[in-house]
């Protein structure tokens, strides 16, 4: 299975995401293999480059299920989440009105639409949550996004109808990778040298899951498993790269919301191919 590394006339992703690689396409894109079985992402977050990539077979995992459930809405019932995003309008009351609603008392639907609404239009793209796992990022609003259009969301659920959409850890995700699959790995920064605000909540990747994402890339290399990891560069990242083919590139976090605060930084591609 081949699949397309030509950016120019590619859809654009319809998730608002901090650490989105959506502007390292260009660089990573032309990286990643030519043929494989399936491609993989265990964090797929906005899923950038899956949908600039469009493979015709693949896997998209986190362990975020507000965002997978969302993706599989849009996936099969495009239509109906639409009509409930576009009740929703741009305004700072509705927006924190819609915040405080607990997801697990609407239907499926509802919360899709009230998981896209507030991408939209809540600080920078974060998705983080407060220690009982209410969603608390505040709101940003039209100096940051368009709302979305129907064609947008039709186009992301053309592109899903061949995607299998996974509710899980990284450590089973990368666990059931088999011989010509393609994993592209891209989590959450966690390291000693590095205070960057990128996510999520309690469960959220941390220093020690390094050590198992070591375990589980070693494990898949030993399968015949391609993959290409990206990370900050840090000390807790060098023997990935050290074990592996690396280079790193200049980066620039936007993370802050502010110009004034984003900065340069390195990024560390491995890639065992």
């Amino acid at each position: 299975m081949a699949f397309r590394n030509n950016i120019s006339n590619q859809m654009t992703p319809i998730l608002r995401w901090a650490g989105s690689k959506r502007y390292l396409a260009k660089y990573l894109l032309p990286q990643f293999p030519q043929v494989m079985h399936r491609y993989i992402e265990p964090f797929c977050g906005s899923a950038s480059l899956f949908f600039l990539s469009e493979p015709a077979s693949s896997v998209l995992s986190d362990i975020n299920s507000e965002l997978i459930n969302a993706l599989d809405l849009i996936k099969s019932r495009n239509k109906s989440v639409m009509e409930k995003y576009e009740s929703l309008p741009d305004d700072r009351e509705i927006y924190y009105l819609v915040r405080s609603l607990e997801p697990q008392a609407l239907t499926k639907v509802e919360r899709a639409a009230r998981f896209l609404y507030l991408n939209r239009l809540c600080f920078n793209g974060l998705y983080r949550t407060n220690k009982s796992g209410q969603f608390n990022v505040p709101y940003s609003g039209q100096r940051n996004s368009k709302l979305l259009s129907r064609e947008e969301v039709s186009d992301a659920s053309r592109l899903l109808n061949n995607c299998e959409l996974r509710n899980d850890d990284f450590k089973t995700t990368i666990s059931r990778t088999k011989r010509g699959d393609f994993l592209y790995v891209d989590p959450p920064y966690a390291s000693k040298e590095h205070n960057e605000f990128c996510e999520y909540d309690a469960s959220s990747f941390g220093l020690r899951d390094i050590q198992n994402l070591w375990v589980e890339l070693n494990a898949a290399d030993r399968r015949g498993v391609k993959f290409m990891l990206s990370y900050t560069e840090c000390a807790e990242i060098s023997r990935f790269s050290k074990r592996w083919n690396s280079t790193t590139i200049q980066v620039r976090r936007n993370i802050a919301g502010f110009a004034g605060h984003r900065k340069m930084a390195a990024e560390v591609v491995v890639k065992n191919y």
